[in-house]
């Protein structure tokens, strides 16, 4: 992976789990997501706040995953095999999403880490301690491509379950 829009995140890495209801079937169910503290975007569009090591503090959600290594992508599929790279309408790309277990329908990035109140957007302490939080087994940089937010993931680090690898 050697494009320009690729974001290199650094260790520690993190698997966020919760749980949404699909829109589908209305199965209530296990979702994912991927986050790290350590990012930098080498692009001249990216703020100044973004670049470099965040520290301990910021958690960057990642979102809408093109790509990514097998190391991480191998981590993920051992607690979650509903990961998966689909074609989103919504999105118009392809990117690794949460799928339903019962019908196999997408769960949409921006609905679990967008919509206040979801799975990986808490808005406050109560909900933020619902969501789990695992140190992915891997250390040095990697490269990725795909989207982040900021915002509520001060909430998850503060109050997330901590889960041994």
């Amino acid at each position: 992976m050697t494009d320009d829009d690729m974001l290199q995140i650094g260790s520690a890495i993190y698997l966020l789990e919760s749980s949404s209801n699909c829109w589908k079937c209305g199965t209530h169910q296990p979702v994912i997501a991927i986050a790290t503290c350590h990012i930098d975007y080498d692009a001249p569009t990216v703020s100044e706040r973004s670049l470099g090591d965040s520290g301990d503090d910021d958690l960057y959600i990642l979102s809408n995953i093109e790509d990514a290594p097998e190391e991480i992508l191998q981590c993920v599929r051992q607690v979650h095999s509903g990961f998966m790279k689909r074609w989103s309408h919504t999105a118009k790309q392809s990117y690794y999403m949460n799928v339903c277990s019962a019908c196999d329908s997408n769960f949409g990035d921006f609905y679990l880490h967008s919509e206040p109140g979801e799975a990986f957007f808490p808005e406050d302490d109560q909900h933020a301690s619902t969501i789990s939080i695992r140190t992915l087994p891997l250390h040095g940089q990697f490269g990725i491509r795909s989207g982040y937010g900021v915002g509520a993931g001060f909430l998850i680090l503060r109050n997330a379950k901590r889960i041994p690898w």
